[in-house]
């Protein structure tokens, strides 16, 4: 069976500087490091990071004292603040590309624009972009989700997207607001990170050429699941699994192909173990 592996495949950027910065302050050994939430959403990974003493907790409320380490989606600077005025030490591993998004959101939040965030509004990133904008924002999943919103006294429009969005959605989004929308001042800023659209494109690539796609990654990864949508639109069979012992022998009966992609916080060892399984078909 001919496999295909992804060349854009492993941490991304923003979630490997992430993990060096986390990892380096629990080895420090100073005090007691804290993230709300995960800090990416890889279960692995954060099993790891609580194996060397990261404690993960819901809310502010959960740290007594100690440092709170801002995950790589981003916090709300209401949430920074509150920490601060409790003497709690901030560290911020946030991806410099989504901090890049949250500046932008202030500066249209500053010049009166009504901002629309393409993205799903439970993600944390997206609930960071809510936070800078102190709510003054839309945040819209799909097309027809334009539909419920009344714009009619909002002159100044501007658009971003959460940073693991596809181009396609976020195309067809902005393609449907300029339609609805033609006497308005609308600025569109495609703030969807180059990490993810390479790997997209790449994904889609794959799908086209082989029998089967596996795509490796986190279930709760915007990024990851992104991922094997693209495949799945293509027609071809996918399985997202998080690790090699998810793999089902079955699978692979009357295929002669398959392509392994995967998301931008799997780490390099889980994607070696299924490189190994699968070269055992």
């Amino acid at each position: 069976m001919k496999i295909v592996i992804a060349e854009y495949r492993g941490f991304c950027f923003g979630v490997e500087r992430a993990i060096k910065k986390i990892e380096k302050l629990l080895h420090g050994n100073e005090q007691i490091n804290y993230s709300i939430g995960p800090p990416i959403h890889n279960p692995q990974t954060i099993e790891k990071l609580r194996n060397e003493g990261l404690r993960i907790v819901n809310r502010l409320e959960d740290i007594e004292k100690g440092r709170l380490i801002v995950r790589a989606h981003g916090l709300s600077p209401e949430l920074i603040n509150q920490a601060r005025a409790r003497n709690i030490e901030i560290v911020d591993t946030t991806c410099p590309f989504v901090k890049k998004v949250q500046e932008r959101a202030c500066l249209l939040n500053k010049d009166g624009y009504t901002i629309i965030v393409v993205g799903e509004k439970a993600h944390p990133e997206v609930q960071s972009i809510i936070g800078v904008t102190s709510g003054n924002c839309y945040v819209v999943e799909k097309p027809a989700d334009l539909d419920r919103l009344n714009l009619t006294n909002n002159k100044k429009i501007g658009v971003l997207a959460q940073t693991t969005q596809s181009n396609r959605n976020f195309q067809l989004i902005t393609d449907r607001l300029i339609s609805k929308n033609p006497s308005k001042d609308i600025e569109i800023f495609n703030t969807i990170c180059q990490a993810t659209a390479t790997r997209q494109e790449e994904a889609r690539a794959i799908a086209g050429r082989v029998d089967l796609v596996i795509v490796l990654g986190g279930r709760i990864s915007a990024n990851t699941k992104r991922l094997a949508k693209i495949c799945r639109d293509i027609g071809t069979d996918v399985h997202h699994i998080e690790t090699a012992g998810e793999i089902e022998p079955s699978w692979f009966e009357r295929k002669n192909s398959v392509g392994l992609v995967t998301g931008t916080s799997t780490p390099e060892w889980i994607i070696k173990e299924t490189i190994n399984r699968l070269e055992k078909y």
